[in-house]
């Protein structure tokens, strides 16, 4: 067997892109062995690792199907340098009298374990590698620890098994389900499209006025569409979420689900098929719930390891108090669910109380939220953000 042990730290990324890595490159590894130190952390992030990988290798069409979960056996001393190296000799002696071959990952656990495992790996006279993230490569060492190769990795790891790694699972729940981009209806999709393509003529000047009247009056509101936005007046009654009675002179909202799609549903719409038809992006999901977080993540999508997490609100908050808890629980899902690995994201209809949003987003470290006329660059402004 080809196995790699793999030192583990508080991040299980980079423990698991060599793995999908090595599977991309022809070049699969048959098992993995962790080597973890005593530190309650440490054990529980290469608990949640293990779950992952098993979940991973029951799949038939997973890179990491039917690998094997090697024993982790005694903890490696996380700070005595002499300690720790025999500890990580032993681990490799033991998978190499087992007749496997070994490559010892030097990317995670503290800064001690990776120079004992470097060490460890000379004296055994076993390959080494190393995650470089920075450069999005896989560094390639041979068993006296010269470099042989770096290789750019471009690995898909399901948003499911990264959010296992870190020990947390999606939540079930039948009435409102998971969505894909495909599973969005083609008159949504374009209608979102459209209004950001055109977004003072369609959002500015015809739907913010609508909904403000309707507000004001109730329904139907008195509205009558004139100029560039006749066309997109017309698009959204065909679409079936108005009835436009141009005698009257007012339009109709037609139903709950049509107010809020008009209200900022479609920034979602726009946000989850603009993402899927990227390209660069390998998987993306709508309306995602974890257990043991409260409400949902309206988009999340993968990036060569990498997560991206979107939040959409239809409007700014009147009050900051509401607004810095939308900005926190970002940053919380940030740094539970990837931590460096992660980063979220706000887009918003319209610039209503955006200085607000810039303030808050800056004092936690979010990127400038992305709104109107600038929809149109959100996959790039995600792709940036991940990369850093």
């Amino acid at each position: 067997m080809r196995i790699l042990l793999s030192l583990v730290g508080e991040q299980p990324t980079p423990n698991l892109i060599p793995l999908y890595h090595a599977a991309h490159v022809g070049q699969r590894f048959d098992g993995v062995k962790f080597l973890v130190s005593g530190d309650e952390r440490f054990k529980e992030v290469a608990g949640h690792l293990s779950e992952a990988i098993k979940k991973e290798a029951e799949k038939a069409d997973s890179p990491l199907s039917g690998m094997q979960i090697i024993d982790s056996g005694p903890p490696v001393d996380a700070w005595q340098l002499d300690k720790a190296r025999a500890d990580c000799e032993s681990a490799i002696q033991k998978c190499l009298k087992a007749g496997h071959e070994v490559t010892v990952n030097l990317t995670g656990g503290t800064k001690i374990m990776s120079l004992a495992a470097y060490q460890a790996a000379v004296n055994t006279g076993v390959p080494m590698l190393y995650v470089n993230t920075a450069e999005t490569q896989v560094q390639h060492y041979d068993h006296s620890g010269q470099p042989t190769e770096s290789k750019r990795f471009q690995v898909k790891i399901p948003i499911e098994t990264q959010l296992r790694a870190a020990g947390r699972e999606f939540k079930r729940n039948p009435t409102k389900p998971r969505v894909r981009p495909a599973d969005i209806s083609q008159d949504h999709e374009e209608l979102a499209r459209l209004i950001a393509a055109r977004y003072v003529v369609a959002h500015t000047k015809l739907i913010r006025k609508v909904l403000n009247a309707a507000r004001r009056a109730g329904q139907p509101a008195a509205y009558v569409p004139s100029g560039q936005s006749v066309e997109v007046a017309n698009r959204i009654q065909a679409a079936g979420l108005w009835r436009w009675d141009e005698a009257a002179g007012t339009l109709t909202i037609t139903n709950s689900s049509a107010w809020n799609f008009l209200n900022g549903g479609w920034v979602e719409v726009l946000a989850l098929c603009s993402l899927g038809n990227h390209g660069d992006f390998n998987e993306v999901l709508g309306n995602v719930e974890i257990e043991g977080f409260a409400g949902e993540l309206d988009v999340v999508a993968t990036h060569n390891g990498r997560l991206g997490i979107i939040e959409c609100k239809t409007e700014g908050p009147s009050q900051e108090e509401r607004l810095s808890f939308a900005i926190a629980k970002v940053r919380l899902h940030e740094v539970i669910l990837g931590g460096p690995y992660a980063a979220g994201m706000f887009v918003l209809p319209s610039d209503e109380n955006i200085r607000s949003w810039q303030d808050i987003c800056r004092q936690y470290a979010l990127p400038e939220p992305v709104y109107g006329a600038n929809l149109s660059r959100l996959p790039d402004e995600l792709l940036r953000r991940l990369r850093g």
